[in-house]
């Protein structure tokens, strides 16, 4: 159970976890601007808990490592096959790539997903989208309309 207090001007929440020599631990955690906000995190801190044991928490985690965790932590034990292997499929061909079309670095986000090379990730992941082809047109007639290129005459054809 969980439980929030006002400590200060921010509100925290805690729950009891095992007991380790008969003393109670409680795993706390501080700086939720409203009262339900402590609610929302705690209660999913301590679902996280009784499911695999333990709270993480990694700030430093990517949007991929998340989504491989999600899945590996998550829905592997509460959905069935065809579910995850249709999630596998929606973060392989629309969630990846989006960090890419977003503007992330390549380099960067094939260092996260672990290939060995930057063409790996290429191949899998990066694909044009309606978004990246409209910004490669702008891009081009941006740069057509700085140069100096006279208009074109309308030729009149004679039948």
């Amino acid at each position: 159970m969980v439980s929030v207090r006002k400590r200060g001007k921010v509100y925290e929440y805690r729950f009891e976890t095992a007991s380790v020599d008969g003393t109670r631990k409680w795993i706390t955690k501080s700086g939720f601007p409203t009262r339900q906000d402590a609610l929302n995190q705690g209660a999913l801190d301590y679902t996280e808990y009784y499911k695999i044991g333990r709270v993480r928490r990694n700030k430093d985690m990517s949007y991929s490592d998340y989504l491989d965790y999600w899945i590996d932590t998550y829905c592997n034990f509460n959905l069935k096959y065809s579910t995850i292997v249709t999630y596998l499929n929606i973060i392989k061909l629309y969630l990846k790539p989006m960090l890419i079309e977003q503007g992330a670095d390549i380099k960067a986000v094939s260092k996260r997903l672990g290939h060995s090379t930057i063409m790996t990730t290429y191949n899998i992941y990066v694909r044009v989208t309606n978004k990246m082809e409209t910004e490669t047109v702008n891009k081009f007639e941006d740069y057509a309309n700085t140069l100096d290129i006279p208009p074109v005459q309308d030729i009149e054809y004679q039948d």
